[in-house]
């Protein structure tokens, strides 16, 4: 901007209020401070928010600084000069560094992996801006004229739109569903119908080289999960049949129980039921709050927060006597995993009182055993490299499937529990399956597809409404 209209910069910099005082400065170090504590991930962003930034950066360009000034404390230290070198390259570098550690972990950054993240950006900005931008600027091309560089950052620009187009259209482009195959599958086999119809379909297995990987890799639809990330307090929804007509019913659980969300939302609206979800991201819904646990670091934070959250599940469980009926649906972790995986590991006993503290209010409680873990790290970029196969990226069921509290939860109790296994609907006797039907069962590393938790209720969801009769 100043290169474009210096004479304007230097008008505005010389006025006696605006530009010796400093005041375009001070105006846009202002904007740019409230919108660092008043934007954030619940804002809509980045329009017509992201102006006000602009706006503080475009001021603070205008009005500019000089040592005498107090502007000049700030911006002439040098820590604030070397972030604002490589603030682009760490604007460009952070959001591939948290997306992959979300794709990898599961959740969103805790306070110190968040830390090391902005660490991490900030080096690789500054290699950045010592090997690709500083060469670049200094190159003998773009000396003593101003057309190169405004044709490489048009050039630039212009590639990143058609990126970004590119990229949207196909995200938004109708897809078969997460990866169902086309052409004349019959509804007997298709998704969780090849494994519980009865039917005898012919190699139910195989990945097709029609099965759309790209659109199985976005078949979650998060945005319909309601799901309570480990930074927020509380998050619940009403969905199904708005009216209640034949009643209303809770699903509790983690991140596996929200990915049913949408599909627990088409069934039960069409058979008159309201659905509210009680979902967090990694918590069963059924621990007890246990003072000996601290809160020295963020996973004993997480862990302390489960057990709080799942009180309060109780609380609302127990207050709402229009919720009748209750689904308990959860990731099953056994007692040989990893430590790490062992942190939010309810004891059978945890179960059995929470369960038994709805039994003595009257409601009726479903146990759902849902989707074994194939272990193959995420499912469509494993099933990229294996189109034609039959049986890629499957495992033994002896190897994934296991024993676990729930299922001694459940013989503490009783039938007083409806216990629903659905693993015949992922495995045979032999492996489990990471495509069946014609459609991918994991959208990632371990939560079920859009499309196969859809292909799974006409199974499922006649069983849970049997419980309920």
């Amino acid at each position: 901007i100043a290169t474009l209209q210096p004479r304007a910069f230097e008008v505005l910099r010389g006025h006696r209020f605006w530009g010796r005082g400093r005041l375009l400065t001070v105006l846009g170090l202002t904007l740019i401070v409230v919108s660092a504590f008043r934007i954030d991930g619940q804002a809509s962003f980045p329009a017509p928010l992201a102006a006000i930034p602009v706006a503080g950066a475009i001021l603070v360009i205008i009005g500019g600084y000089s040592r005498s000034a107090s502007t000049g404390l700030i911006l002439g230290w040098r820590p604030v000069q070397f972030f604002g070198d490589v603030s682009y390259s760490t604007y460009l570098w952070h959001w591939p560094l948290i997306i992959w550690f979300i794709s990898a972990r599961g959740h969103e950054p805790s306070l110190v992996s968040g830390l090391v993240i902005a660490a991490a950006s900030i080096v690789l900005a500054w290699l950045t801006k010592v090997l690709v931008e500083d060469p670049a600027r200094r190159a003998r091309m773009f000396r003593g004229r101003n057309w190169p560089g405004f044709a490489f950052a048009a050039g630039g620009a212009a590639v990143l739109i058609a990126v970004c187009s590119v990229t949207g259209a196909a995200i938004a482009r109708p897809s078969t569903g997460g990866g169902v195959v086309v052409p004349d599958l019959p509804a007997e086999c298709v998704g969780a119908a090849a494994m519980l119809s009865g039917d005898a379909c012919e190699d139910p297995f195989i990945l097709d080289p029609e099965v759309d990987l790209t659109a199985a890799s976005l078949d979650l639809a998060t945005e319909t999960w309601c799901l309570t990330w480990f930074t927020e307090e509380w998050k619940s929804c009403e969905v199904g049949d708005d009216e209640a007509t034949n009643g209303t019913l809770a699903i509790v659980g983690d991140s596996y129980a929200a990915s049913y969300t949408a599909a627990f939302d088409e069934y039960f609206a069409a058979q008159g039921w309201k659905l509210i979800t009680y979902t967090r991201f990694g918590c069963p819904g059924m621990g007890f709050p246990n003072p000996e646990v601290g809160a020295a670091d963020m996973n004993e934070l997480e862990y302390t927060n489960c057990r709080v959250w799942s009180e309060r599940v109780r609380d609302e469980l127990l207050s709402r006597e229009d919720i009748t009926d209750v689904v308990f649906l959860n990731r099953e972790v056994s007692a040989d995993l990893p430590e790490a995986d062992q942190r939010l590991r309810l004891e059978p006993t945890d179960m059995v009182a929470t369960w038994q503290l709805l039994l003595d209010a009257g409601k009726k409680v479903v146990s759902v055993k849902t989707s074994p873990d194939l272990e193959v790290g995420n499912v469509p970029t494993c099933l990229a490299t294996k189109v034609g196969e039959t049986a890629p990226c499957s495992a033994a069921r002896s190897d994934v499937v296991f024993p676990t509290s729930q299922d001694e939860a459940l013989q503490m109790i009783g039938d007083a529990v409806t216990a629903i296994d659905m693993t015949d609907a992922f495995c045979d006797a032999e492996r489990c399956y990471a495509v069946i039907g014609g459609v991918v069962v994991y959208a990632d590393e371990r939560h079920i597809s859009g499309t196969y938790s859809r292909s799974l209720m006409p199974y499922l969801g006649p069983q849970i409404l049997a419980a309920f009769s």
